[in-house]
């Protein structure tokens, strides 16, 4: 892999200073969303400047300005870039550098990139990239089949297409594409199991009440 020299001031990026502000004009209209949960078929339908896609909530144009009282920007670590440290952001992060360091946003996380260090977003979404770290989502995570990842996983719902080696608890559904390579235990409460997707560990789903009532006489 190229090396990359360049290294953000994690300073100025924490105090606003290298917020992604230009970069939130031109792509902050963008809907991308992974489908995630009722549909589990992840669709991109914009991507950035760079030809990377990008992770949108759900009406992210109109109806998703008025339900949020203040813009939420979106910060970019861009492919020569190499951030040493923690990032915190209050709006969506574009991770298509290298980032040694956790990453936390209160909006969407989007990675195309190498990130080493934990994940933590309302949605994250996996594009091409490598992970060593554990992902934590409020709603939903995405892993396309040319991603890498080494760490646990939890969410509400989540799509693996790729390589996963960690433990997955998804609250409400998790799926493995014909394409996931998957090592380790899963505790969800629907499975869907494509056809040609290798699984090697535990798995157990969340029962309502008494797991032993189909059985009693």
């Amino acid at each position: 892999m190229e090396e990359l020299a360049t290294v953000i001031n994690l300073k100025d990026l924490l105090n606003g200073k290298n917020d992604g502000s230009d970069y939130s004009e031109t792509v902050g209209e963008a809907e991308a969303g992974a489908a995630v949960g009722s549909a589990p078929e992840p669709a991109v339908q914009e991507a950035n400047p760079l030809g990377q896609p990008v992770y949108r909530p759900e009406g992210a144009g109109t109806a998703y300005e008025e339900e949020t009282p203040r813009p939420v920007g979106v910060s970019l670590i861009s492919k020569e870039a190499t951030v040493l440290g923690d990032i915190i952001t209050e709006g969506h992060i574009d991770v298509v550098g290298k980032v040694r360091g956790n990453v936390e946003a209160e909006g969407n996380i989007a990675v195309c990139g190498l990130v080493s260090g934990n994940l933590t977003g309302e949605k994250i979404g996996l594009y091409q990239c490598r992970v060593k770290g554990d992902l934590k989502a409020g709603t939903g995570v995405v892993i396309d089949s040319d991603s890498v990842i080494i760490g646990d996983v939890e969410t509400d719902s989540l799509v693996l297409g790729g390589k996963l080696k960690g433990d997955i608890k998804a609250q409400k559904m998790a799926v493995l594409r014909s394409d996931a390579y998957f090592i380790g235990d899963v505790l969800t409460e629907s499975l869907a199991v494509e056809s040609g997707a290798v699984v090697n560990g535990n798995i157990r789903t969340i029962v309502q009440g008494d797991p032993e009532a189909p059985f009693d006489d």
